[in-house]
């Protein structure tokens, strides 16, 4: 009788996706895009129609066609449709009610946060019709290509204008060379009890852009075969680069521990682990608790901590929770691909928290399963866009466009629910790993914040690491739940964690005294919550057209909550 092991193995392997096509078909799969943005109004407007006219417009034909070898190879992997083969890695029947749970436990944290940038926004553009006339946002005014990251209008929207700590600074006062961010993660590892990088890292990596040629900048971790393990990465003297160096070594730690497997079960225990390990470690590298440690959190006058800290959690917001909006959009994406066999070539996408992510995996998946008619591509893609983001195009759009295909993982049919599980995980992961280091008293919550927490700091750093052998050493060998059920206690994922380490800024967002709408608040100590109608009508323009509704009745009870307040 075959052995449990051997049996996993074989399971692992046995669907090789667009391996089981032809040479010449499996060559059509992939294809390119890349990112371009711009902050001026009516420019970035431009960029943002022009890039999708020159990708997924001109893709749109391909990309049906596209559809049809996804069939195929779904169809040569024994599965109905490609959304299986990529559901599959996560070994759980409930996985798509488990995103669904997850997602609605963080949509009322979302919609506050697009509440406070919409009204941000109408501080920079306060009499623009696109922006005064409604509650969705338009999708060219929020820094990123595809409105999947906010945090590049951090400066418009910050709850407040305090000078912050210059850390980009900081790190050329201590830093000789780039170089040394790598020793310097390799030492935040090893503080926590595990090994230090082998030789064959430093020997093979490529840490800074060759001068000699052009290279791809776009930072990874490599396993060739350990000890060999290598980062490519055009390291720069700036915070974000000494915060990605952390994340790809959490990547290449899990590749030394989970060397002792099988190549088999050399990968993370489910798509969305080995993301989640990475950015773990930034979790805590971004705290001014390591950061004052490493010497870099030098404090300018008048500073003021508070300020500070809630304009740090409201960054981590506009990145993590607009990810993850896009990555549940991915996953309604790849849903959206999944129902009537005969429109299965329409088949085959988006997820702050993170309606994009989700959003553009659900469109796939019920391009997949044939729910979405061909002639219907683009309309649903913004039907979706409205109800998770909340955002809406900026130009008039039609079928001719397909801006699903403006998304590289689209285009290049890359399963983008990880992201949406990477980003619940590392906050339920980050949790755990306070707890067992003595940094976070689940029980007295405000007396060491979640958010201050640095698990290679205290004297219980070696139980943080012992933890993280334990479980990144097992690699892929296990159900993802069995692993999970290690570290967290629960074979479920989970949003508490992540919603805990948020509650500082949801607490000031949601006051009068610190609100996005505080200023407007002022003006109107006197009047009633019954009031709170015509403010909203004033702030929009009067006017609110039938998609925005639910998104501006949700404005409307925030600025009732905030009324009442005074």
């Amino acid at each position: 009788m075959m052995n449990e092991v051997l049996k996993r193995k074989l399971w692992m392997i046995k669907v090789i996706g667009s391996a089981a096509l032809s040479e010449e078909k499996f060559n059509h799969v992939a294809i390119k895009d890349e990112l371009e943005q711009k902050t001026d109004y009516d420019e970035l407007a431009y960029y943002w129609k022009a890039w999708r006219d020159a990708t997924g417009a001109r893709m749109r034909d391909l990309y049906l066609d596209n559809l049809k070898l996804l069939k195929e190879i779904a169809a040569a992997n024994g599965m109905d449709d490609v959304g299986q083969i990529w559901r599959r890695r996560y070994e759980d029947e409930t996985f798509l009610d488990q995103v669904e749970m997850a997602w609605q436990s963080l949509k009322p944290f979302y919609q506050e946060l697009h509440a406070y940038v919409r009204h941000k926004l109408l501080k920079v553009y306060p009499t623009h019709p696109d922006l005064t006339r409604g509650g969705l946002i338009p999708a060219h005014l929020l820094g990123n290509m595809w409105a999947q990251s906010w945090s590049r209008k951090f400066k418009f929207l910050k709850i407040t204008d305090e000078t912050g700590v210059n850390l980009d600074k900081a790190l050329k006062k201590k830093y000789k060379s780039v170089v040394e961010f790598f020793t310097e993660a390799d030492k935040f590892f090893q503080d926590v009890g595990l090994d230090p990088l082998p030789p064959e890292f430093y020997e093979n990596s490529m840490l800074v852009k060759p001068p000699e040629r052009e290279v791809q900048c776009h930072p990874n971790a490599w396993n060739i075969d350990p000890p060999d393990v290598r980062v490519k990465m055009c390291t720069k003297f700036k915070f974000n680069h000494f915060n990605i160096v952390h994340h790809e070594l959490g990547h290449i730690q899990y590749f030394l521990l989970a060397a002792n497997q099988s190549r088999f079960f050399r990968g993370g225990a489910n798509p969305g682990f080995h993301e989640a390990v990475g950015d773990l470690m930034s979790l805590s590298v971004n705290t001014r608790t390591h950061l004052e440690s490493l010497g870099l959190y030098e404090k300018p006058p008048n500073f003021n901590q508070t300020a500070s800290d809630l304009n740090f959690l409201l960054g981590q917001a506009l990145h993590k929770n607009m990810c993850m909006v896009q990555e549940n959009m991915c996953m309604v994406q790849e849903n959206m691909c999944m129902v009537q066999e005969n429109m299965c070539m329409v088949q085959e996408n988006m997820c702050m928290v993170q309606e994009n992510m989700c959003m553009v995996q659900e469109i796939r998946w019920m391009l997949f399963e044939g729910k979405i008619p061909e002639d219907q591509l683009n309309s649903a893609w913004w039907k979706l866009k409205q109800e998770y983001q909340g955002i809406k195009a900026p130009v008039t759009r039609s079928e001719a466009d397909f801006d699903a295909g403006s998304k590289f993982h689209i285009a290049s049919n890359v399963p983008y629910i990880r992201y949406f599980v990477a980003v619940v995980l590392q906050y339920s992961f980050h949790k755990e790993l306070c707890v067992l280091g003595g940094q976070y008293d689940e029980h007295n919550p405000t007396s060491q914040p979640l958010h201050l927490c640095d698990i290679s700091a205290g004297n219980n750093t070696k139980r943080v690491g012992q933890m993280l052998r334990k479980v990144l050493s097992l690699g892929s060998s296990k159900p993802p739940q069995d692993v999970l059920e290690i570290i967290t206690g629960r074979r479920n994922i989970s949003t508490d964690a992540m919603l805990e380490y948020f509650k500082p800024l949801r607490r000031a967002i949601q006051s009068a005294q610190s609100s996005p709408f505080s200023d407007i608040l002022k003006r109107t100590t006197s009047q009633s919550a019954g009031k709170a109608t015509t403010l909203l009508s004033l702030t929009m323009g009067g006017q609110t057209d039938e998609q925005e509704k639910p998104w501006a009745v949700r404005e409307l009870k925030l600025f009732s909550a905030c009324l009442e307040l005074i």
